[in-house]
């Protein structure tokens, strides 16, 4: 059994080194290659294959996060898939027993304990994508970025065994090939943010589970872009992945609920800070722009 490792970089080399470094230090449990699907072609990572025979470099101009995944996808050779972020290192391998207990539980995706940089807990996986679950999600997260610990303890001991999740987050995402060739893999309408909770949604539509399995860890760096164009263009991504994931899954009363939301809160944004991203949102969330 071959296990692929599918990682997608932009701008990430000093990222991406770690990581796979991190592979090679720690799996001993299983064969392994390492595809990389370079979504920045003017950043030369040639160095990462150096010496390895089994990590592949393909050069792909950045048509979305979703689309290189496939792309990984098709270019690999494993029964198993794991989709790793650049900015994460593997901890520890228990790569054996995560084939063996997902086999048994006839899993959809298996997500993995991220941890921040401190070893401390970082929030991976959540509720059902509706407006109530996004609700209860956001306000999780808002403790995690606090670092409230009584609420972190909590979560770490209630997630302390193998758990069935709605969704896992794609930093560090593990699926059987078939698996992901039964639900036709991410959807690449998806540019950037909701292709994993999308993916988790059709696999559990399909009939099989996902779980949040804490036994083998993963530290993910976040590393974060300080280029405002950047984070102004992420920020529309994630309202425009929003948006699709609700007109795929959810009703018409509430992707309709989610516009009129969004379109009061950016407004008042863009009226306090006439910042050009918001009223890109507000034109997209009116369906004035795509």
């Amino acid at each position: 059994m071959t296990l692929s490792v599918i990682i997608v970089n932009y701008h990430s080399l000093n990222y991406l080194r770690d990581c796979i470094n991190s592979l090679y230090n720690v799996i001993s449990s299983c064969n392994f290659e390492v595809i990389v699907i370079n979504n920045s072609p003017e950043e030369n990572i040639s160095e990462i294959s150096s010496g390895r025979n089994n990590v592949k470099i393909y050069e792909n101009t950045n048509s979305g996060f979703a689309s290189a995944c496939n792309l990984g996808a098709v270019n690999s050779d494993g029964n198993y898939l794991l989709f790793l972020n650049p900015d994460t290192t593997i901890v520890n391998d228990d790569f054996e027993n995560v084939i063996k207990i997902y086999e048994q539980l006839d899993a959809g995706s298996f997500g993995f304990k991220i941890l921040n940089p401190d070893l401390t807990l970082q929030l991976s996986f959540g509720e059902e994508i509706n407006i109530k679950g996004e609700f209860r999600n956001k306000k999780l997260e808002k403790y995690f970025k606090d670092r409230n610990s009584d609420i972190i303890e909590k979560i770490e001991m209630q997630y302390s065994e193998i758990t069935p999740v709605d969704w896992v987050s794609g930093a560090a995402l593990f699926l059987s090939r078939f698996v992901f060739n039964k639900v036709k893999g991410f959807d690449e309408r998806f540019f950037m943010y909701y292709e994993d909770s999308d993916l988790c949604k059709r696999i559990s539509l399909g009939g099989n589970k996902n779980y949040y399995y804490p036994f083998l860890k993963v530290i993910h760096h976040k590393g974060e872009n300080t280029n405002n164009d950047f984070i102004n263009s992420n920020y529309y991504f994630s309202k425009q992945s929003q948006l699709l994931y609700y007109k795929i899954h959810r009703s018409g009363f509430e992707l309709l609920k989610l516009r009129l939301y969004l379109f009061l809160k950016f407004s008042f944004s863009y009226l306090t800070s006439f910042k050009t991203v918001y009223l890109k949102i507000i034109l997209l969330v009116a369906g004035l722009k795509k």
